[in-house]
């Protein structure tokens, strides 16, 4: 038996589900989407066009997304249910040091996985 606690990989799976809402409805009633996000919903629009919108995300220590945009431009929201997330955001015209986008944004090449990244360049970024 596997438990997350117990990874050890210094590049662990982080787990992406945008179906979990029709496998177990009961987690979406759960919550409610904040008010600032809930009235400028234009995606709404779209109906069956509309772009996946609701994730679980699930991931073990020192696991989560590499550098990147939405590619969906969207206006999302996390909630942690346990443990901790930490979160590294720079204003659109900087890229983090180490991180090399595309001209036009769509692909990211970043050579370094995330531990990587903290133990290199993180110190670096925050002095600024």
């Amino acid at each position: 038996f596997f438990t997350l606690d117990a990874c050890e990989d210094d590049v662990p799976l982080y787990l992406f589900d945008p179906n979990f809402g029709e496998k177990v409805p009961e987690l979406v009633s759960d919550y409610d989407v904040p008010e600032y996000f809930a009235k400028d919903d234009l995606f709404s629009l779209m109906g069956a066009d509309r772009p996946h919108y609701r994730w679980l995300i699930v991931g073990a220590a020192r696991s989560g997304s590499s550098f990147h945009k939405d590619p969906n431009a969207t206006s999302a929201w996390n909630a942690v249910i346990t443990g901790r997330k930490k979160w590294v955001m720079f204003p659109p015209h900087v890229n983090p040091p180490g991180v090399h986008p595309s001209e036009d944004g769509a692909h990211v090449a970043a050579p370094l996985s995330l531990v990587e990244w903290f133990s290199n360049f993180y110190q670096y970024a925050y002095d600024g």
